[in-house]
């Protein structure tokens, strides 16, 4: 085997090895469900989690910016180390909704700004939801621009 053709065989190994390791280490991003709220709510008075996002997961965990990840492990015992992007922890662009069995993540996304934002003067800084619970009321205001906002709304 020529020089050439054993170290492209090696850099082809790293790579998958690289990508296997990563996939089972950390979770994928959900991306597809910042859009779903942003285009399955316009007109809907409250969105369920519940019927929006599909899986295996009993509740969620809505975190604010600048929520330091080491306080969501010790405040509900989430290995938050699967989340690859940890942008939580310093940038108020965003939030964060954890979906979980029981203490186990399933899934997360990021809600960004320009999506809707969460009200947090009903949550406290990081906040577990039961999956039946997980409605939020839906608030459109419009000052110059359209800001769509989520209240959680407790049964």
């Amino acid at each position: 085997m020529s020089r050439k053709t054993f170290f492209v065989l090696g850099i082809f190994s790293f790579i998958l090895i690289t990508t296997l390791y990563y996939n089972s280490v950390y979770l994928l991003r959900e991306s597809s469900i910042p859009h779903k709220i942003k285009t399955e709510i316009s007109g809907l008075s409250s969105v369920n989690f519940d019927e929006l996002v599909t899986g295996d997961w009993n509740n969620i965990v809505v975190v604010s910016p600048y929520t330091d990840s080491s306080e969501i492990k010790k405040q509900y015992n989430i290995n938050f180390s699967r989340i690859a992007n940890k942008s939580i922890e310093y940038g108020d662009g965003q939030s964060l909704i954890i979906f979980c069995e029981e203490n186990k993540v399933e899934s997360y996304f990021y809600i960004p700004y320009q999506v809707a934002v969460i009200d947090y003067s009903k949550l406290p800084k990081t906040q577990r939801i039961e999956r039946e619970n997980s409605i939020f009321a839906v608030e459109r205001k419009n000052n110059g621009e359209s800001i769509t906002i989520l209240s959680y709304t407790s049964k």
